[in-house]
């Protein structure tokens, strides 16, 4: 097992990461940069480093004086999050079929739909909002693509922070992802097309990220 050791610049970047987007920190509040270093017991340099980073993953906006806000929700920001999603999955299985891993891609949605399934009714519905990205996270994985990797990473995050998911919610992606890998398993490229549409435009629809 190979331990990997954080720095502190990445712990502290991981724990503000969780708080923006479980909304311990609302949309649109502007985060105190000697307050942090007070709660999280470290010097303003990682703190300042941590925010830069998480700026450039559109969760936080730089205001005047250096100041760092919470990205404030909005209609338009929320659709472009779907849409980035919609192109962005759609392409990394366009990339799956031309590098001939349909097969693998097969495999492995087939198991991230069945710990889907197995799972959901142990784990709190925070958690669940995981297991489903992971669903749609191994079809970018098999891209092998760094740069696509991360982009997902991004987007997740920006999912996660506008979506107040719902126990419906989550059932219906159960329902979807399974007709995602059925597509898969027909080995139809358009099916699989329409499906991830019908999945991330209408899973996550306005009136459940209240």
């Amino acid at each position: 097992m190979m331990i990997v050791k954080k720095s502190i610049k990445e712990q502290v970047y991981d724990e503000i990461r969780s708080r923006i987007i479980t909304r311990e920190y609302a949309p649109g509040s502007v985060l105190n940069i000697t307050k942090l270093s007070e709660e999280l017991g470290v010097s303003n340099s990682p703190i300042r480093e941590a925010l830069a980073m998480l700026a450039k993953e559109d969760l936080l906006t730089i205001v005047a004086n250096s100041k760092y806000k919470v990205v404030e929700l909005d209609e338009h920001l929320l659709q472009q999050v779907d849409a980035a999603l919609v192109a962005l999955l759609i392409g990394s299985a366009r990339l799956c079929f031309k590098m001939d891993k349909v097969d693998e891609l097969e495999a492995n949605l087939e198991k991230a739909y069945s710990r889907q399934c197995d799972d959901h009714e142990t784990t709190s519905l925070k958690d669940r909002y995981w297991l489903a990205m992971d669903f749609d996270k191994e079809i970018v994985l098999l891209t092998e693509n760094d740069l696509i990797m991360k982009d997902f990473e991004n987007l997740a995050n920006l999912l996660y922070f506008s979506t107040s998911l719902t126990d419906k919610a989550y059932e219906n992606s159960i329902t979807e992802h399974k007709a995602i890998l059925d597509a898969v398993k027909k080995r139809d490229f358009m099916k699989v097309t329409e499906a991830l549409e019908e999945h991330l435009i209408k899973h996550f629809l306005p009136e459940e990220r209240v």
